[in-house]
């Protein structure tokens, strides 16, 4: 089973959990009268906020990774 830190390298540095990690990205879309769809794939960098879900401590993503992602 392939787990968070695995695919991206992240894990939270409180509790060690990788499987609840919620982090703030960067997405582009279009906006219409209608409304917005996002167009562009999510992107984030290491001085994006992160959050672990299991024990709601807080950071950045430089502060929860823990090494390159597998390829």
């Amino acid at each position: 089973m392939t787990t968070v830190r695995d695919q991206w390298g992240l894990a939270c540095p409180n509790c060690a959990s990788d499987e609840y990690l919620q982090v703030q990205v960067t997405v582009m879309a279009d906006l219409s009268v209608e409304g917005s769809d996002p167009c562009s794939d999510q992107a984030w960098e290491d001085d994006s906020f992160i959050r672990c879900r299991s024990c709601f401590h807080t950071g950045t993503v430089k502060d929860f990774t823990t090494k390159e992602p597998t390829p």
